[in-house]
């Protein structure tokens, strides 16, 4: 990752050499640790705040895939591990005591069309561009008989290794030549000069024949990254874009996520870490995956303590504080001892299968290349029921959400539903199988301590719905069209204030111009 997009704020106002500067009035939110105050990092907002990300895309990209690959490497570093902040500086030894480790990252800058590789001509071997600059083409760089360089470089940033000869020189300039497909500028200059002068002094400097604003072009001066076209930026985040039905019903969902924060919550993946809740889901869905995976395995039923440590094992793992884990470890051997009783009752079949993955299934519905992960599959002859493990509230019924909260989930819930069903009619592989029904089975029990499976019965009218929305929003995304959904959320008398509380009449008056053409 480029050392500019890991430093802390350059000075400013309002701001130290080290980072940011905080009044002491806002301690007053965020992580505690301060006696009695809380703290809120100010580095977020900083690099990705939303004036950022509206008004210097280029900047926030750069600065986004250098936290991304820096944040990977951590996490390859602590394979399977928890990583604190305390590791941080364990791992940064390691490359700073390694000069063979590099920190690279693959950003739109370096990928997009109109991206400059600038690069040693060490580097260039094996490659090829249309266009070819070789600067200081002049025999005092490449053949080195002089000393000219009185500071040397640090040795991460040699140009040249120490042990080249006049050939091994002339060998490395041919190399440079020949990258060019097209076209190969070479420059060079007739006249020395010292590029170290300071800019407050640089006009009463004399120079023959070299202009002064020649010299001041020689500068490395702050100036506004030139803003490419959003289009050019993110075009390789679309490349082989598949979507799943995550994707579908967060774009649709404008009380939650909606059009505006798809790009940085879809398309970008800002790194976060998942909430507890989301670590818990994850573990139950690992516990059953493994109970499943065992059953085949050696074709009888895991027990009770088995499939209780597939869950704590899981949970372990992960970032939790102590009384996050405690929490949910007692909620989760609760929940799963109730639902594997349940399910065992059910039947369990060798035939069954757990997170199946299309993403290698070439799956197209019309002009969406569509992907996903269905969390179980009930095969019965040439017939399949779809399944949807779900953590969280349990419902009954499609109707009995009493909250507005509730209605819009189950309206999504119906769709993932349908978005599966054609996930497998367009497969290569499941395509000729009836799917019969989907189910949503949730996991923990209602207040009675029992078990519900909430199905539906596929009909045309949903599947055809859900189909058209799915083509609407991926050519958008497609096309990078994110329409402002504001007036969705204004309130029913006009009087331009914004609601309390988005409804599912809100989002399906959004759907509704979708599909008429009207966004």
């Amino acid at each position: 990752a480029t050392p500019s997009a890991l430093q802390a704020p350059s000075p400013r106002e309002g701001h130290g050499i080290n980072g940011p500067v905080l009044p002491m009035g806002k301690l007053s939110e965020g992580v505690k640790g301060f006696g009695s105050r809380e703290f809120v990092s100010p580095f977020r907002s900083y690099y990705f705040g939303k004036d950022n990300f509206d008004h210097n895309k280029p900047e926030y990209l750069d600065f986004l895939f250098s936290l991304r690959t820096f944040i990977g490497k951590i996490k390859e570093y602590k394979s399977n591990e928890v990583v604190y902040a305390r590791e941080i500086e364990n791992f940064l030894d390691v490359y700073g005591n390694n000069s063979s480790l590099t920190l690279n990252h693959v950003s739109p800058f370096a990928t997009s069309m109109n991206a400059v590789a600038l690069q040693t001509a060490h580097k260039s071997k094996g490659l090829e561009y249309e266009y070819v600059f070789i600067i200081n083409s002049d025999e005092g760089e490449w053949a080195k008989r002089s000393l000219s360089n009185k500071i040397g470089l640090p040795i991460y940033m040699q140009l040249l290794p120490a042990s080249d000869n006049m050939d091994d020189n002339i060998r490395l300039y041919y190399v440079a030549m020949t990258r060019a497909k097209h076209t190969l500028y070479i420059t060079n200059h007739s006249s020395k000069f010292s590029p170290l002068y300071d800019e407050e002094n640089i006009n009463e400097v004399e120079i023959s024949n070299i202009s002064n604003e020649l010299i001041r072009s020689m500068y490395i001066s702050p100036s506004k990254m030139l803003v490419e076209d959003e289009k050019v930026l993110l075009r390789r985040l679309l490349e082989n874009y598949k979507m799943p039905v995550t994707h579908l019903t967060n774009y649709l969902n404008i009380s939650k996520v909606g059009p505006e924060k798809f790009i940085e919550q879809n398309l970008l993946r800002f790194p976060q870490a998942m909430s507890p809740s989301s670590i818990y889901g994850t573990a139950i869905h690992e516990a059953l995956q493994n109970y499943y995976l065992y059953f085949k395995k050696y074709n009888k039923l895991a027990d009770e303590e088995k499939s209780i440590s597939y869950f704590t094992n899981s949970l372990s793992s992960q970032a939790l504080t102590h009384n996050d884990y405690n929490r949910y470890k007692e909620e989760g051997i609760k929940c799963l001892s109730i639902y594997i009783k349940d399910l065992e009752k059910r039947g369990v079949n060798q035939s069954d299968m757990v997170e199946i993955n299309f993403a290698s299934e070439g799956v197209t519905i019309g002009s969406v290349h569509a992907t996903g992960k269905i969390d179980k599959m009930v095969f019965d002859g040439d017939s399949v029921i779809v399944t949807d493990l779900k953590t969280g509230k349990s419902f009954e019924t499609w109707d009995s959400g009493i909250t507005a909260y509730d209605k819009i989930k189950l309206h999504f819930y119906r769709y993932q539903l349908a978005y599966y069903y054609l996930l497998i009619k367009n497969s290569r592989s499941y395509s000729r199988y009836n799917v019969k029904n989907g189910y949503l089975e949730f996991v923990e029990p209602d207040d009675n301590g029992s078990i519900n499976l909430l199905g539906i019965e596929y009909d045309e009218a949903l599947l055809e719905r859900v189909s058209k929305l799915a083509n609407i929003v991926y050519n958008k995304v497609i096309n990078l069209y994110f329409p402002d959904t504001s007036k969705y959320k204004m309130r029913e008398d006009n009087s331009g204030e914004e609601k309390s509380e988005i409804t599912l009449k809100d989002i399906l008056a959004f759907e509704e111009d979708l599909l008429e053409g009207r966004i």
